[in-house]
């Protein structure tokens, strides 16, 4: 791949990859299925035993604190995290016609069964075989002289939601796995020690094994695995159960980190990794979450360092690798180093072409991911750099439509992460305004939103659907600010609304941070400002102005969301709105705050001087119009420096 400035950037070829699926399995489930013939599904009721639970709560080590209290990685002002639903543990193994695994005896096995028709001692592990109707086979493991798991095969056909409903079973506990077995699915209930394998046949799932197992460890890791890009909340639930039955276990925290750091959690995210690191040093792709998070935090050299390590350390996968370079390709763009980033992006993709044609399945799809994420951070970064204009729109197009065909590779597999699509509309955005072109941005958003609620309407996780509200939020903030820039004032006062009304629904941690802040008061300042200038409508500007105050007005702000001197001009405006509508005492506030941060910039910033003509007037007429006489001769003296300056002739933005 070849990057010309100012000229045509050469894309490279469309990747297609093809590859089986994965070729590992359960022995167990291999051994049980080899052969049968599930029978077709009928549609009358079965009637199956009465299968009774009984509450036998895990016991856990009260000494063992939860990930969040672990000590932080350095001494640094983070944003509180938010409290996580379903952090209360109630574990309750489903017992089998009175039989509890972990704490049934054999000879409680032999009088609820009778004798078994086989039986199989290995190494201190018996293993036995019943005939208890309705059922074609009932399997018994004991170990050390307890019933470690209970089997059930079926001789007839039961569907997996009333079997299930029989069991008490609490539909929202359940997690679908796939397995390798071609149309075999597994559900597990981690909190109740209950397995089921199941067929679909004829549009219905028909249960053909069910275990009973005690609470198994690996069961919250798989079922946590499962869900991590889909139900943020369940999945941090399933982690810290995870952690508190062997807190030694690296992944159970590399996950909480993951789920943590996806909805905006990053206090709770770095303290996780703290842990991992401190368990297993080696795991790299954890490491490399780590030096994002730290990029967001203020600490991007040592992100940075960090991310080098990984791309240069030979003994890392090439996947770990192509996304550590990724990453540093995005931070090194982010300090201005366009050509370099540019390399990095190139190597990126070289690294992660070679796994997906080298790899298949997960590792396959994953490689592809990386290969969506670079074409798209190179389409930004065309956008946003020094490129012939009458090229750029038709090399973003390439990169896009690149990533496109990656994209749909993954949902034909039905591997692609819940939410791709809405990033990639995202982005799509985020380039229209980093162009600085008037382009009608309705149809992209309009897409966006509708796709963003459907997956709102579908999920029943408050933080997967508060995630999902915030990236819809942010995505109208985007949208507006393009309205605009193309003269469409009540195009963007309705994008802008729309996205006050997600950004609130979101009540996400991310607006704990100074990036939540410049997006929920910027948001607010921009549809305030829009209805001052366009509108005329003062009263309407000042409810937006004191929906944006509370976020402006925090410490840093004054560089984050832009320059000092830029952010001073803000508040000068809001405070002539305030003015307006007859708070005086306000206007003159806000004005004074904003004059204060223009001088600072036009001494320290080399800020135009011309900029400080507006507030030194309007606040010349405040002090005046409220008999500060001394106020407003000191106003006039430092306005009539300004005079014959070289910056002479603004006009006020």
């Amino acid at each position: 791949m070849a990057f010309r400035k100012h000229g045509l950037l050469v894309l490279l070829s469309l990747l297609i990859f093809h590859g089986p699926g994965t070729k590992s399995g359960f022995a167990w489930q291999e051994e049980t299925l080899q052969g049968e013939e599930l029978p077709a599904a009928s549609r009358e009721k079965t009637t199956v035993s009465v299968l009774v639970r009984e509450g036998q709560p895990e016991q856990f080590d009260g000494q063992v604190k939860p990930a969040a209290a672990e000590e932080p990685i350095e001494q640094q002002q983070e944003p509180s995290p938010k409290k996580v639903p379903g952090e209360s543990l109630s574990l309750e193994p489903t017992s089998f016609s009175g039989l509890i695994p972990g704490k049934s005896t054999v000879e409680e096995i032999r009088q609820e069964f009778g004798e078994p028709t086989s039986s199989l001692d290995q190494s201190g592990t018996l293993v036995q075989t019943y005939r208890v109707d309705p059922y074609d086979r009932v399997g018994v493991v004991v170990r050390e002289g307890l019933l470690e798991s209970i089997h059930l095969q079926f001789s007839v056909s039961v569907e997996l939601e009333e079997f299930c409903q029989q069991l008490e079973l609490p539909p929202e506990e359940g997690v679908d796995l796939p397995v390798t077995v071609i149309k075999v699915q597994e559900r597990v209930y981690p909190e109740r020690g209950v397995s089921l394998l199941y067929r679909t046949v004829d549009d219905a799932p028909i249960v053909q094994q069910v275990d009973f197992h005690s609470i198994r460890q690996r069961d919250f890791q798989r079922a946590a695995r499962q869900l991590e890009e889909s139900h943020y909340a369940r999945t941090l639930h399933l982690a810290r159960i995870s952690q508190r039955i062997n807190p030694e276990l690296a992944e159970a925290f590399a996950i909480e980190a993951r789920v943590a750091s996806r909805v905006g959690q990053t206090a709770l995210a770095l303290n996780a990794l703290t842990r991992v690191h401190r368990l297993d040093p080696g795991d790299h792709q954890s490491r490399l979450l780590q030096a994002r998070l730290w990029a967001w935090t203020q600490r991007k050299p040592l992100a940075i360092k960090q991310a080098r390590e990984i791309r240069n350390n030979s003994q890392v996968s090439s996947l770990v690798r192509a996304r550590a370079t990724l990453l540093l390709a995005d931070l090194v763009g982010e300090v201005g180093q366009a050509n370099a980033a540019l390399e990095y992006f190139k190597e990126a993709i070289t690294r992660a072409t070679e796994t997906a044609r080298e790899s298949a399945g997960k590792d396959r799809d994953e490689a592809i991911l990386v290969l969506i994420d670079a074409h798209r951070a190179v389409a930004r970064e065309i956008a946003r750099g020094d490129w012939k204009q009458e090229e750029k729109g038709e090399a973003i197009d390439r990169w896009l439509g690149v990533a496109d065909e990656l994209a749909k590779q993954l949902k034909s597999r039905q591997s692609a992460p819940p939410l791709l699509d809405l990033e990639g509309l995202a982005m799509r955005l985020d380039i229209q305004l980093d162009l600085q072109k008037k382009f009608d941005e309705t149809g992209v958003i309009e897409k966006l939103v509708q796709q963003g609620e459907s997956l709102i309407d579908k999920s029943h996780d408050e933080l997967t659907s508060g995630e999902v509200h915030w990236r819809i939020g942010r995505a109208l903030f985007v949208a507006a600010q393009i309205a605009r820039e193309r003269d469409a004032p009540d195009q963007a006062i309705m994008h802008g609304t729309a996205a006050y009304r997600h950004l609130h629904d979101a009540a996400s941690p991310r607006e704990e941070g100074l990036e939540g802040h410049a997006i929920v008061g910027g948001n607010s300042f921009l549809v305030g400002t829009i209805e001052a200038i366009s509108r005329k409508d003062h009263e309407q500007a000042v409810r937006w102005y004191e929906r944006a105050l509370p976020h402006l007005a925090q410490p840093g702000m004054e560089r984050h969301w832009t320059s000092r001197g830029w952010h001073g001009e803000r508040f000068v405006s809001m405070g002539l709105s305030f003015w307006k509508t007859g708070a005086r005492d306000r206007g003159l506030e806000l004005t004074e705050q904003g004059l204060g941060w223009v001088e600072k910039a036009v001494k320290e910033d080399s800020f135009p001087r011309r900029h400080l003509a507006v507030p030194y007037a309007n606040i010349g007429i405040m002090y005046q119009a409220l008999g500060q006489e001394q106020q407003a001769r000191e106003i006039a003296v430092r306005a009539a420096s300004l005079r014959g300056s070289d910056d002479s002739g603004f006009q006020r933005r």
